[in-house]
């Protein structure tokens, strides 16, 4: 038992009454703090501190505190933290009342000199069935077995079988609602004809011979099956009596001849040591199942989605997930370079989570082959998903700009407004506006122009002030002519930039890369 001491902090007045209303307790009957023996020891453990509290009973009764004094001073460990305490109870004094750190959290006690503090701390708290148990904290370390039981300790010597009745005790703090079956105790939801629930723990108690199955939907965030069992047991090592065991059943969908996960997946030791040092029963499944799921893949290239395994079938696995189509090619470049995946909740984002590190490269490759752009994508701070629907809209802006054709030639006029028709075509009207608003615009013409975008975009209105009326009337003629080419694509869309040019004033030509000249 790990028992250590914070302080010392001083005690509260409340807490100093409640020690003193304990002791007073105590004197009533010094004897029910000597276990009863249920073991098969040739000499019992307590026999002479039996003695000596026989004695310290008679002179607590007569309140004899000199004799009190001498016991306490003199005698077993267990003796003089019962003569210590029946004096605190009659004089209300002691060295320091001061407070010890404990597994059930800080404790008051009375502390007096050459006296053991787990004693002192036990014999004062006899009333509670956990606190009263640190008073044998030394001889368990020794290999005895002690059992809070009703209002007593029973000691087995260092044969751990539990008393009958600790048993009882325990099955009836069981925080669950549980089937019994022979010697197995089950959670409704195990072999129902329902739902199937896949994935359970399974609590073994060796010496009782009973053992306890929760599925994961059961299995409490707050609660640890073995520490109610065990929370009223003190011994060096409380675990030995108990296993504890995992299962992931799959539901087959594959077509293997010899199927690689008929053999259960053992419990970690790091997952055992946790459970039994107070790992709540549901993180004790969450955890089981995350560390199964590493084991599955060193046994191989196995698709699995949940609790279904369909084998070496990608398609099958495949045809299960729930992607958009813009991801497709992503996520089948993906499952060919693993040859596997394991997966819990089957999504497209824990997929490329979990194997995301080792093939990033040639997934992106997979939605746009463009070395530089995948750089630049991959230099910002986004997960596995967002990173490639960022290279999907890069993809898209590109394939937008495809459809458009090079100029060799462009007047200012149809410079500019080239310009703000592509950003409208590749990223949409709101930075297509935010590009207007960057250009300091003088060229009465030009200005036209971006008044006539402002209107095909609907902010005519709040953005007339800018303008003088002759470029507001030019803007709203010129708008017809904008709407026209920026629905277009192609040879028509140099067209309808020559159009703009045309119908702002202007003489110049729009001419293509090939030397053609618009009309």
């Amino acid at each position: 038992m790990i028992f250590g001491r914070r302080g010392p902090r001083k005690a509260s007045n409340i807490q100093r009454r409640n020690l003193v209303k304990n002791a007073k307790n105590l004197a009533k009957d010094p004897l029910k703090v000597v276990p009863e023996c249920e073991g098969s020891c040739l000499l019992c453990k307590f026999g002479r501190s039996k003695r000596k509290i026989k004695k310290i009973a008679k002179y607590s009764r007569s309140k004899d505190t000199k004799k009190l004094e001498k016991y306490a001073k003199r005698g077993t460990g267990l003796s003089k933290a019962v003569a210590s305490t029946l004096l605190f109870g009659i004089e209300k004094e002691a060295d320091l009342v001061t407070t010890a750190m404990t597994p059930q959290g800080e404790i008051a006690y009375a502390k007096r000199r050459n006296v053991n503090t787990k004693r002192l701390v036990g014999v004062q708290h006899f009333d509670d069935p956990q606190k009263r148990l640190i008073a044998y904290s030394p001889e368990s370390e020794k290999g005895f077995h002690f059992y809070s039981v009703g209002d007593k300790v029973v000691c087995t010597g260092k044969e751990p079988d539990p008393p009958k009745k600790y048993v009882k005790d325990a099955m009836e703090r069981i925080p669950y609602t549980l089937s019994k079956k022979g010697d197995t105790y089950v959670c409704p939801h195990i072999g129902n004809r329902g739902k199937k629930e896949e994935k359970d723990l399974t609590l073994k108690w060796k010496k009782v011979g009973k053992s306890f199955t929760l599925c994961q939907r059961c299995a409490k965030d707050d609660k640890n099956l073995f520490m109610i069992f065990t929370e009223r047991k003190l011994s060096d090592d409380n675990s030995r009596a108990f296993s504890i065991h995992g299962r992931w059943k799959m539901r087959c969908e594959g077509d293997c001849e010899t199927c690689r996960l008929e053999e259960r997946v053992n419990v970690k030791k790091g997952l055992r040591k946790d459970y039994f040092n107070g790992l709540s029963d549901g993180e004790f499944l969450k955890r089981y199942t995350k560390e199964s799921k590493t084991v599955i893949k060193e046994r191989g290239n196995l698709f699995i989605k949940g609790d279904v395994c369909y084998g070496k079938d990608m398609k099958a696995f495949l045809d299960q997930l729930d992607y958009e189509p813009w991801e497709k090619p992503a996520v089948i470049s993906l499952l060919k370079k693993t040859g596997e995946a394991v997966l819990e909740e089957g999504t497209v984002n824990e997929l490329l989570e979990e194997y995301w590190d080792g093939y990033k490269t040639e997934v992106m490759r997979s939605i746009l082959a463009d070395e530089e752009v995948i750089k630049e994508v991959l230099d910002k701070d986004l997960r596995p998903r967002e990173l490639l629907r960022e290279l999907n809209s890069e993809k898209k802006k590109k394939e937008e700009l495809k459809n458009l054709p090079e100029f060799k030639k462009l007047p200012p006029e149809a410079k500019f407004a080239d310009r703000i028709a592509k950003i409208y075509k590749v990223e949409g009207k709101e930075e297509a506006i935010n590009d207007i608003e960057k250009h300091s615009l003088s060229d009465k013409r030009i200005k036209s122009i971006a008044y006539g975008f402002y209107v095909a975009f609907g902010k005519g209105e709040s953005k007339k002030w800018k303008y003088d009326q002759a470029e507001v009337e030019s803007g709203e003629f010129l708008a017809e002519y904008i709407q026209k080419l920026l629905d277009s694509t192609g040879k028509e869309y140099a067209k309808k930039l020559q159009d703009i040019v045309k119908m702002s004033g202007s003489t110049a030509t729009v001419v293509l890369t090939s030397g053609e000249r618009m009309r």
